[in-house]
């Protein structure tokens, strides 16, 4: 069903003017717009859970449709009609077998939650620990076979938004979906979550027990006392940013599709995140947008463009891209209005930039890699729900500035552990083995400077306004030599070099005094 689609909707150029069938205006009329997106909603809704997730999914696709769509479609309800006890009994009985009766000491077969994908059941161990069981729809079964189900009206779709949708958006859906729909992946990156809340102080994620897991079925520790508000709306708000960025630019793993009863806050104000779809970046992508994102927040918009293409690709492999006009569009990139539904009217808020600057690329036939979509759909759903919180301050903007700041306090905690020293002490050993004869080299160097002006009487000498000795210098010298012999490694260079410049500076300042 998905090929049919991409070979039924060939590539179209990225100007081109979207239009939903029999509503030719609606580019010009908001108010034409937002009645046809609900329209649009509801008729999903009336096609069953799947359509329902489709609107959930264009949601945070604020790249493909209007805000006054994505707006109107993160209305869709996240809720479906439970399972009855008998059949969740059967469930347990083929996914845990036996074990369930010797594991569990009690079981509430009424869930406290159902979602479009799953339910969510209390039980306790006969440990005596507090679990939470998710048991995965019988609806999305096909999918953990990788057999995409018909469970998509294709003809529906397209008669309900004609050209609206680019090509390759059912097909994107179809991948995001089954991610969420394995619980087994689920169980992964909740406890890749855990591993990266071992250091990062704002993040919690819950224990999982996989002996009592499968693909259909994930048991996880009952949060205690868990809340949907945090005590401060703006400073949640920031926290939320802040967490969020952390775990897509340096974490393992980070949410996507976020909504608001997907974060659980813990009475310390921890962080977590349950229910949503979870997508680990490369790292090379990582360092590329924590790069955008430093060069957007100091407004550099060259190097910004430079690691935003260096993650997209020109759409067609023939078509030539004016790289001139693009940095001059890029560099000009301004604020049109198009996310005031979502994201309120401040033209100098860090998401209508970054906003921006995607549509730029875009539009001048660049088409970004599949887990870079990822990133900018979980990059709008968090903002969204900051601007939900907190709707007078721009907390992406705030909360990467918090992310920057322990960012660089970070490195500094690394660098002064001693494991760190340890690990990477044969690179050490490197670029200590060329010291001596860089430092015979230096030695000899200083030793031709001239030495008439100190071998001078102190009466005739030049006035001197400076402590500074030949030695000084070829102590900086032979830092600054040392490196450069360092061997060429982003990830340890990048850590070692300011540490390196912070002892020649102590140098400079003691010989100051």
């Amino acid at each position: 069903m998905m090929r049919r689609w991409t070979h039924r909707r060939p590539h179209r150029p990225a100007a081109s003017t979207r239009t939903a069938s029999g509503t030719a205006a609606l580019s010009g009329n908001h108010l034409a717009m937002e009645q046809h997106a609900r329209q649009a909603r509801q008729h999903l809704q009336e096609l069953g859970p799947a359509h329902s997730c489709l609107a959930l999914y264009l949601a945070s696709r604020l790249d493909a449709l209007p805000a006054e769509y994505c707006r109107e479609f993160a209305l869709a309800p996240d809720s479906s009609q439970v399972l009855p006890p008998a059949q969740v009994h059967e469930i347990l009985g083929q996914e845990l077998g036996a074990q369930f009766d010797r594991v569990f000491a009690e079981f509430d077969f009424l869930p406290f939650q159902s979602t479009l994908i799953a339910q969510s059941h209390y039980g306790r161990l006969r440990t005596g620990a507090e679990v939470v069981v998710i048991l995965l729809h019988p609806f999305w079964y096909g999918l953990q076979n990788k057999i995409v189900p018909e469970f998509l009206n294709v003809t529906e779709i397209e008669a309900l938004f004609g050209g609206l949708l680019p090509f390759d958006v059912l097909t994107d859906f179809s991948t995001a979906l089954g991610r969420k729909a394995d619980l087994a992946l689920t169980r992964e990156a909740l406890e890749l979550l855990a591993r990266d809340s071992a250091s990062f102080e704002f993040l919690f994620s819950p224990r999982t027990f996989a002996e009592l897991s499968t693909a259909k079925l994930l048991t996880i520790e009952r949060l205690q006392a868990p809340s949907l508000l945090f005590q401060h709306q703006d400073n949640g708000a920031r926290r939320l940013c802040h967490v969020w960025l952390q775990q897509a630019v340096h974490g393992r793993c980070f949410p996507v599709d976020l909504q608001m009863h997907n974060i659980y806050v813990l009475e310390d104000n921890r962080i977590s995140f349950l229910g949503c779809e979870f997508v680990g970046l490369p790292s090379s992508t990582r360092e590329n947008l924590s790069k955008y994102l430093g060069a957007l927040m100091a407004n550099d918009p060259d190097t910004a463009a430079m690691y935003l293409l260096r993650e997209m690709a020109p759409r067609h492999a023939h078509h030539k891209i004016d790289t001139e006009l693009f940095r001059t569009n890029f560099r000009q990139a301004a604020y049109f209005g198009m996310l005031e539904p979502i994201l309120g009217t401040d033209s100098n808020a860090l998401a209508q930039l970054v906003f921006q600057h995607w549509k730029t690329a875009l539009d001048h036939g660049y088409v970004p890699q599949p887990h870079l979509l990822c990133f900018y759909r979980g990059l709008f759903s968090v903002a969204k729900i900051a601007k939900q919180l907190s709707p007078n301050i721009d907390a992406l903007h705030e909360g990467m500035e918090e992310f920057q700041t322990s960012d660089v306090f970070g490195q500094m905690r690394e660098l002064m552990d001693w494991r760190y020293w340890y690990e990477n002490t044969d690179k050490f050993a490197s670029a200590m083995a060329h010291l001596p004869r860089t430092l015979d080299d230096a030695l000899n160097h200083a030793s031709a400077l001239p030495l008439d002006n100190m071998m001078q009487p102190p009466s005739s000498r030049e006035p001197v306004h400076t402590r500074y000795s030949p030695g000084d210098f070829i102590i900086l010298l032979v830092l600054l030599i040392l490196i450069l012999q360092l061997p060429v490694s982003p990830g340890w260079s990048g850590k070692i070099t300011p540490l390196v410049l912070m002892l020649a500076g102590v140098v400079v300042l003691l010989k100051k005094q």
